[in-house]
C-alpha cells in the first residue's frame, strides 16, 4: 500500500474519531469507503453506500451540481472546495448538506475525500421560531475545534472543561418515526441549551444528535454542577410530533483540560469515551474523567490505534491462530478447536486481540474482522483437504455487529454455501450478551446457518442467567462456561458445585458443554469428575498459529500430516 492511501485512510480514520460523516471518493465519483456518522446521517448501512456514485446519494436537482463539482475537484489546483446540495434521505425525505472536498493520492491514483462539515435541516412545522433561530446560534464545529486547539496551545491556559452532550436512544426515536422527528428533538435540545446555560460558555454542534460545549475559566465541580442542571432541565420535555410528546433526555459526558492534554483530537476522543459511559449507565446521566497519566495514555494508545486497524483491515494484516478444544469424556473422536485473531501492523509486529478488538467494537469495524476470519478459515480448510478430513469442528467468533446485519447474513451464507464440503465443520460462537441484546436478528441468522450444515456455540455462558429460557428454543449445539466459574473449581468447594449446576443444567437441556479457562492440570481433573464434555485453556493447549496444525495433529496421535497446508498470509 502507498504512503498516500494510508494518508487517506489517516484522513478517513479521523472523521470517524471525531464522527464526522465523511466519504473516500474515487475519481470517477464512486463511494469507496464512508463513515459511520456518514451512514447514519442518511439513514443506511455502509454497505449500502459503498461502491455508489457519490451523486447518486443526492436528489435529481443536485446530482449534476455534485458531479460537476466533484470534476473540479478531480481537475482544479488542489485547493478544498464546497459544495451546498439536497441528499436524499429513506422515505422521499431530503437534507440540506455542505461538502467539503480536496484531492489526496492513493493505491497510486487520486481520491476524493470529502467531508459533510455542517448539515442543517430545515425547520419542521412542529417547532417554533425559537427552535430554529438556536440552531442558527451555534458555533460550527469547524470554529470550535480552532478555540479548542488554540486553548490547548497555551502553556499557561487556566482551568477549563469540555462537555459533550447527546440526545439519548436517538436511533430508536429516528427508526420509529423517521429523521425529520429526530431533527425536531435535536433542535429543541439546541434551544434548551442556548436558554439553559451561561451565556458565555461556547456552544457548537458535534454531530446529528450531539453538541459540544466549551468552558473556560470552570473547574470540574462546576462543570458537573452545570451539567446535571442542564439533565433536570431537558428531562421529560421536548417537542410535539404527529400529536405525540417527544419525551427527551440527554448524556454527558466531561472531561477536566489538563495541562498533560495538548490534542483536540484526544479530547474529543475522552468525552466521547466519558459520554459512552453515561449512555450505558441508562442515559440522563453525567459521567466525567479525573485525568491522571495512566488515562491520558490509555487515551493516547487508543487513538493510535484506530488507524492502524483501519490499515490492517484495509490490507487484510490479519493471522489465524487456534486453540484445541479438548474431550473430557474419554470417547475418541476427531479434533476441536477455537480460531483466535492477531493483528499485524505495519511494522510487522503481532498485535494481541485486546490491543484491537476493543477499539474495533468501538467504531463498528468488527464485522470486518468477522468477514476476514471466515473468509480466510474456509480458504485454509479448502486448501487443506485432508487435515480437514480429521477436524471435527472450528469455531468461529461473531460480534453483534455481524449478527444484527441482514447485509452480513446474506454475505455469510453466500460465502459458506461457496463451500459445502467445509460447512459442517464450522462452528459459531456468539456471546451471551449478543444473543438477549439481538435475539430476533440472532434467531435468523441461527436458523440460515443451521440449514447449510453449520453448528453453533453460546460462549461466556452464566455470566446473565436470562439466557436460559432460550437454550432450549435455539439450535445451539455446545455451551461454553465462562472462566469465572472455572477458575479455581480445583479449591473452593463452592465453585465446584456451582459449576456442576451449570454443567447438569446444560445437560438436561440437551447441550454439551466446554468449559473455558481450563489452565491447570487439577482443574482438568475436576472438570472430568464432574462430567464436563470439553475443556478449552492452557492445561489443553497455548494458542498456535494455524498453520502448526497439522504438526500438532502429527504431535498429539503420532500419525503423519498427509498433506502440506498452504500459507494463511498468502490469502490477503
Amino acid at each position: 500500500m502507498s504512503q498516500g492511501a494510508s494518508a487517506a485512510e489517516r484522513d478517513l480514520a479521523a472523521l470517524r474519531l471525531v464522527g464526522m460523516p465523511g466519504f473516500v471518493l474515487d475519481v470517477d465519483g464512486r463511494v469507496r469507503l464512508a463513515t459511520e456518522a456518514a451512514a447514519r446521517l442518511l439513514g443506511l448501512h455502509g454497505w449500502q453506500i459503498e461502491g455508489r456514485s457519490f451523486a447518486s446519494l443526492h436528489d435529481t436537482a443536485s446530482a449534476e451540481q455534485v458531479g460537476k463539482w466533484l470534476e473540479r475537484c478531480v481537475s482544479g489546483p488542489g485547493e478544498q472546495l464546497e459544495c451546498l446540495a439536497q441528499m436524499r434521505l429513506p422515505e422521499a425525505g431530503r437534507l440540506a448538506a455542505r461538502h467539503q472536498a480536496c484531492l489526496v493520492a492513493g493505491d497510486g491514483n487520486q481520491l476524493v475525500l470529502v467531508q459533510t462539515a455542517r448539515v442543517e435541516a430545515a425547520p419542521t412545522a412542529v417547532l417554533d421560531e425559537s427552535s430554529a433561530g438556536a440552531m442558527s446560534l451555534l458555533l460550527p464545529r469547524s470554529a470550535f475545534e480552532r478555540q479548542l486547539r488554540a486553548l490547548l496551545a497555551d502553556p499557561v491556559r487556566s482551568t477549563s472543561c469540555l462537555l459533550q452532550v447527546d440526545v439519548d436512544h436517538f436511533k430508536i426515536l429516528t427508526d420509529r418515526l423517521g429523521s425529520a422527528a429526530g431533527q425536531a428533538v435535536v433542535e429543541f435540545v439546541a434551544r434548551t441549551l442556548i436558554d439553559e446555560l451561561p451565556s458565555h460558555l461556547v456552544v457548537a454542534r458535534g454531530g446529528i444528535e450531539t453538541f459540544l460545549v466549551f468552558l473556560r475559566d470552570t473547574a470540574l465541580a462546576d462543570a458537573e454542577r452545570i451539567a446535571h442542571s442542564f439533565c433536570r432541565a431537558i428531562r421529560g420535555t421536548g417537542p410535539t410530533w404527529n400529536h405525540e410528546a417527544l419525551h427527551t433526555s440527554v448524556s454527558i459526558g466531561i472531561i477536566e483540560l489538563q495541562p498533560g492534554i495538548t490534542s483536540s483530537a484526544e479530547a474529543l476522543y475522552a468525552v466521547d469515551t466519558a459520554v459512552r459511559q453515561a449512555h450505558e449507565s441508562g442515559g440522563n446521566a453525567v459521567r466525567s474523567y479525573q485525568w491522571d497519566d495512566s488515562i491520558i495514555i490509555r487515551t493516547t494508545q487508543a487513538f493510535n490505534e484506530l488507524p492502524r486497524l483501519q490499515w490492517a483491515i484495509n490490507n487484510g494484516s490479519f493471522v489465524l491462530y487456534f486453540q484445541p478444544i479438548q474431550n473430557l469424556t474419554g470417547a475418541t473422536g476427531p479434533a476441536a478447536g477455537e480460531l483466535l485473531i492477531r493483528m499485524v501492523d505495519e511494522t510487522g509486529a503481532l498485535r494481541g486481540p485486546g490491543t484491537f478488538l476493543p477499539v474495533a467494537e468501538r467504531y463498528a469495524l468488527t464485522a470486518a474482522i468477522d468477514r476476514f476470519t471466515l473468509r480466510a478459515a474456509l480458504a485454509w480448510l479448502a486448501a487443506n483437504p485432508l487435515v480437514t478430513e480429521r477436524i471435527g469442528y472450528i469455531s468461529i467468533n461473531l460480534g453483534g455487529q455481524t449478527l444484527c446485519d441482514p447485509a452480513a447474513c446474506d454475505w455469510f451464507e453466500k460465502q459458506v454455501y461457496a463451500y459445502p464440503a467445509s460447512a459442517a465443520k464450522l462452528c459459531f460462537e456468539i456471546t451471551e450478551t449478543a444473543l438477549i441484546r439481538n435475539l430476533t436478528p440472532v434467531r435468523g441468522f441461527l436458523r440460515r446457518m443451521a440449514a447449510l450444515g453449520c453448528r453453533f456455540a453460546l460462549d461466556d455462558f452464566g455470566t446473565g442467567f436470562s439466557s436460559l429460557g432460550y437454550l432450549q428454543s435455539l439450535p445451539v449445539d455446545f455451551v461454553k462456561i465462562d472462566g469465572a466459574f472455572v477458575r479455581g473449581c480445583d479449591e473452593d468447594p463452592r465453585a465446584r458445585t456451582l459449576l456442576a449446576a451449570i454443567n447438569d443444567l446444560c445437560h438436561m437441556l440437551g447441550k454439551q458443554t466446554i468449559a473455558e479457562f481450563a489452565e491447570k492440570p487439577q482443574i482438568l481433573d475436576v472438570l472430568r469428575e464432574i462430567g464436563v464434555d470439553c475443556a478449552q485453556g492452557y492445561a489443553v493447549s497455548r494458542p498456535f498459529a494455524l498453520d502448526r496444525l497439522p504438526a500438532w495433529l502429527l504431535e498429539s496421535d503420532g500419525t503423519a500430516a498427509q498433506s502440506a497446508p498452504r500459507r494463511l498470509r498468502s490469502l490477503g
